[in-house]
């Protein structure tokens, strides 16, 4: 009987170790996650920023085509 009350003591002591083995890394992994996901949001953020750019840069380049056809267009007019 007692050896069965020490295989059992055994038995929980290492799912004692195991839970606070498992305490500590999830400690870990949640630290590990908020400092992901801030690193994610600046990112979004960051890109954000550079489809506003591209967007701009794409209008700027309309407009300024337009503007050339436009002085072809006259062009035209003037030449005929």
């Amino acid at each position: 009987m007692n050896d069965k009350l020490d295989l059992l003591a055994e038995k929980i002591e290492k799912v004692v170790q195991r839970l606070e083995a498992m305490t500590v890394e999830n400690r870990s992994l949640k630290q590990q996650n908020k400092s992901l996901t801030g690193e994610l949001n600046q990112l979004r953020k960051d890109f954000d920023v550079l489809k506003l750019s591209a967007a701009d840069q794409s209008e700027n380049a309309r407009t300024k085509l337009t503007s050339i056809l436009h002085r072809l267009d006259q062009l035209e007019s003037v030449s005929e």
